[in-house]
């Protein structure tokens, strides 16, 4: 079988419990099975279009870079949900050759974030059966651990309650620029922590 996972990354650009599951079962998965991962990555405003590009491989695992994902808020919060909901233009041809390198049989969803509706509307037109096994809470909780901003557990998701708790996240430009390339090497050499974190 050849399964396709969609994860935030690899480390060490991404740490956490997500990360650490997903890296565990792809690498004990390619004992038998063909294995890929696709994770939102880099922004590049002068060329909008969702594309993707092949990463360096993660042991037995074939890494997938999907450039212009929908921002990555991660636990920030979403101030803007706009820009999380925004229909993004793809690269039709980009993903096409990334669909017949991979021809996965299964896409496993880890996370929602960074993942336009188009690009999994472009799998399923292609057969691609979907399983999706949650590690945060996103798809109820913008800041995914359903902790308002005072740092108190939440008692409940509404409208309401969470637009006041993500009033103070930052911008949506801000969250792209922090997963850029250069930020995440500054923050290798110690630079940018307070503003980047760890």
């Amino acid at each position: 079988m050849k399964i396709l996972h969609y994860s935030l990354g690899l480390p060490p650009a991404r740490s956490g419990g997500l990360t650490r599951y997903a890296t565990d079962l792809m690498t004990a998965q390619c004992d038998r099975h063909q294995v890929a991962l696709l994770y939102p990555g880099r922004w590049q405003p002068f060329c909008g279009r969702v594309r993707v590009r092949r990463g360096k491989d993660y042991g037995d695992v074939a890494v997938y870079e999907l450039i212009n994902p929908l921002p990555v808020p991660l636990s920030y919060g979403v101030r803007e949900p706009d820009d999380f909901l925004r229909a993004k233009k793809l690269d039709r041809s980009s993903l096409e050759a990334f669909y017949e390198q991979v021809r996965p049989d299964v896409l496993h969803l880890h996370t929602w974030m960074g993942l336009p509706a188009g690009v999994l509307d472009f799998l399923k037109g292609k057969g691609v059966k979907v399983l999706f096994t949650t590690h945060d809470y996103y798809g109820i909780c913008p800041r995914f651990s359903l902790v308002d901003a005072r740092g108190v557990p939440c008692g409940a998701p509404e409208a309401v309650r969470c637009a006041s708790c993500n009033a103070a996240a930052p911008s949506s430009v801000w969250l792209r620029l922090r997963g850029s390339r250069l930020a995440l090497r500054l923050k290798e050499w110690g630079f940018l922590r307070k503003w980047i974190g760890r």
